[in-house]
């Protein structure tokens, strides 16, 4: 194998682990979980109870909601045919479509199955909606009260960072990040609270390196990595968290070099 070896994210990998196969059995509607016991467990079909009852093979658990689903693959003796219900000589023929989930002729006679009941899909779409209008509000208020604090500071001047959010939104992997933590909505805040303070407010250069500039000797990091969360200067050896360096240096935007004070 060449390079390093990549390891996935606690905070955004799914919740999913493997089962030794060998201590999986079922018993009174619990399935047995080697180190964590016996849990209840739903199921529309009935299970082979007890240990060596049948082999499990491949059980794996992931979260699904708030639910746990595990899936495994099972080996046991075929059934006898005669539990085998007798079948009849007619065909059945399936036709999906959009008006009825499913249209059906069984020895030439329809069978039909409507969709789903509208009124239940539109009242969850309405809970959806509620929700996500909920979380948008209380992403708008926190980001108020956030601006409302900075502002009370009374500075003279205010920078930030020229970011390119569109341009950011077309990175999948920064796309959520983005959007959770709403950077247009508080750099647009923040501007017309401080035209309202009449505090002079500026934006960076997008060009200008306030991560990858050291406050303290002016040295520039170009092999700095958006995983690297300390700042360690390759020049001078100062070491700052990375986000409170580039603040510091978007306060020293534009003033001259005499007025900057040590980090």
């Amino acid at each position: 194998m060449e390079g390093h070896p990549k390891f996935k994210s606690k905070k955004d990998n799914e919740h999913k682990f493997p089962v030794r196969y060998d201590h999986t059995y079922f018993t009174g509607w619990r399935v047995n979980i080697e180190k964590i016991g016996k849990i209840p467990y739903q199921s529309d079909t009935g299970l082979p109870e007890g240990k060596g009852a049948c082999t499990v093979t491949n059980p794996r658990i992931k979260r699904t909601g708030e639910k746990w689903i595990m899936s495994f693959g099972m080996e046991r003796d075929n059934q006898a045919t005669g539990n085998r219900p007798d079948l009849t000589s007619k065909s059945l023929g399936i036709d999906l479509g959009i008006k009825t989930t499913a249209t059906a002729s069984f020895g030439g006679e329809k069978v039909e199955f409507p969709n789903i009941n509208k009124s239940n899909v539109k009242k969850t779409k309405f809970l959806k909606q509620r929700i996500e209008s909920k979380l948008s509000n209380i992403r708008k208020d926190y980001t108020h009260q956030t601006t409302h604090k900075l502002i009370s500071l009374l500075p003279k001047r205010v920078v930030m960072e020229d970011l390119s959010v569109k341009n950011m939104m077309k990175n999948r992997h920064l796309a959520k990040a983005v959007s959770d933590q709403g950077w247009g909505e508080f750099i647009r805040q923040m501007e017309y609270k401080c035209e309202w303070c009449g505090i002079e407010f500026i934006q960076a250069d997008r060009f200008y390196p306030s991560s990858k500039k050291c406050s303290s000797c002016g040295a520039v990091k170009k092999d700095l990595k958006l995983k690297d969360r300390v700042y360690k200067c390759n020049e001078c050896g100062y070491e700052i968290d990375r986000d409170y360096n580039a603040a510091l240096n978007l306060e020293r935007y534009g003033l001259p070099e005499e007025k900057w004070q040590p980090a």
